[in-house]
């Protein structure tokens, strides 16, 4: 009778981690040049190619430069994690993430592809769950950790987010599995600047992409080598004048500011989140204002009645203004839609107090109205930071100050500036509203730059 190979195994045994431990040392044998990867992106690559003892897989797989660091920075922050398959959710270990982040339970990982009513909506729309699961944690993608095995469709969906509303994830594994819409929507997120691990072509799957993360885990959670221990201990914290802005950080900044729109109709209602709410009021009341004086103040607008009434204000003004123009061009002006009062979450009017800290403010005698331009930076910073969260912001401008006085109650000698209407939306649209209604054009940069004199 033929001796079990397990006894030959029980006279030499091994525990898990050292079998794991040789797995890894016989794939670095056959890989010598290690595919070319450099030594961090292999750690991820050899975690894929023993998740699926095929080596062939190494030339399949693509890293963004930052990828890892991009996914180490999230995962220590706590970053929200959405699966595309609940294969994924289940697969993902709770307690590896716990080693970066203490926070972490299976709470922060999403998956909406089982829901309820995202079944349903797929079977009245004749689309697929994925889709519509991933719309459904829009407010979690931006700064998360997306993980995909399964399902192109929510890929392309996610691409899509990306180009047309400023989406920005943390971190993408791009893993889906198949034949229809595998490949391009693996290349379309390649092409977009967001940091990613994906396995091109038609391979993939729910174990690879697990075996990702948990790769990025395993980086994140390792102690420094004693050489970056020690310089880590020796180095001075940094002083506030060497707070330089990474490129990462300058390329979000500029994204930020080009893709910030004037938003009308895309308002989808839904509740602005407190948390993000007070970020961008923080970010407003952050402005510069001559003397320092901060002129501002914020009056948050919810109820609907008021908002109401604004707005047959603004269609007041509106019909007036209508008037100026004639024939086509106010048939054109009448198309436009110039206002969401009714359809945001809520609406914040600014206001300026030019009596704020005594008659004479320092850095006005030349020009009297820059304690008003102040508010407008405040204005411009809380756009900027409503776009950061994603969230839409458009300024009213046709609606008398005499009736924001009066339906707010502002006293004298405060003035109304500015009526925002902010709430999450559906898209942000590629280019502006006016542009793409042919209204005008945007100038070109020379056009408006002088050297020197007029």
């Amino acid at each position: 009778m033929k001796t079990p190979l397990l006894r030959e195994f029980l006279q030499n045994p091994m525990t898990g981690p050292e079998i794991e431990a040789r797995s890894f040392a016989i794939i670095d044998s056959e890989s010598p040049a290690r595919a070319g990867f450099p030594e961090d992106q292999w750690e991820i690559v050899r975690r894929l190619i023993h998740t699926t003892g095929d080596e062939t897989l190494a030339p399949l797989v693509r890293l963004s430069s930052d990828a890892i660091s991009s996914g180490i920075d999230a995962l220590k922050k706590g970053a929200p994690i959405y699966a595309d398959s609940n294969m994924i959710r289940s697969g993902l270990s709770v307690a590896r993430l716990r080693e970066v982040f203490p926070g972490y339970d299976r709470e922060k990982i999403l998956c909406h592809v089982a829901d309820n009513d995202v079944a349903e909506l797929a079977v009245e729309k004749g689309v697929p769950r994925s889709l519509l699961a991933i719309r459904k944690a829009r407010e979690s993608l931006h700064g998360g950790i997306v993980v995909f095995g399964n399902a192109p469709v929510a890929l392309l969906e996610l691409n899509r987010m990306i180009v047309e509303e400023g989406i920005r994830p943390a971190l993408v594994i791009a893993m889906p599995v198949g034949f229809v819409h595998v490949v391009e929507s693996k290349e379309e997120l390649m092409s977009l600047g967001i940091p990613f691990i994906a396995v091109t072509g038609r391979r993939g799957g729910s174990p690879l992409a697990v075996a990702a993360l948990h790769a990025i885990c395993t980086r994140a959670s390792a102690p420094l080598p004693q050489s970056e221990q020690r310089q880590a201990t020796l180095a001075p914290p940094p002083s506030p004048e060497e707070n330089s802005i990474s490129e990462k950080d300058r390329d979000a900044f500029y994204h930020v500011l080009h893709t910030r729109r004037d938003v009308r109709a895309e308002f989808t209602g839904a509740p602005i989140p407190d948390e993000k709410l007070r970020r961008i009021l923080e970010a407003a009341h952050a402005a510069p204002s001559v003397g320092f004086m901060q002129p501002w103040d914020f009056i948050i607008i919810r109820d609907r009645e008021i908002r109401a009434r604004l707005l047959e204000g603004f269609q007041a003004v509106r019909e007036r203004e209508a008037l100026k123009f004639e024939g086509e061009k106010r048939e054109a002006y009448l198309r436009l839609k110039l206002q969401g009062i009714l359809e945001c979450s809520l609406c914040i009017l600014v206001t300026f107090d030019p009596s704020r800290h005594g008659p004479v403010v320092l850095g006005t005698s030349a020009q009297s109205d820059m304690d008003r331009f102040s508010c407008v930076c405040a204005i411009q910073n809380l756009w900027l930071a409503a776009r950061a969260e994603n969230i839409g912001l458009g300024w009213v401008s046709l609606v008398d100050p005499s009736l924001l006085r009066s339906e707010i109650g502002i006293p004298e000698p405060i003035e109304p500036i500015a009526l925002l209407c902010l709430g999450p939306v559906e898209k942000f649209q590629p280019r502006p509203d006016l542009e793409r209604a042919g209204w005008l054009s945007r100038l070109p940069l020379d056009q408006v730059i002088h050297e020197g004199r007029w």
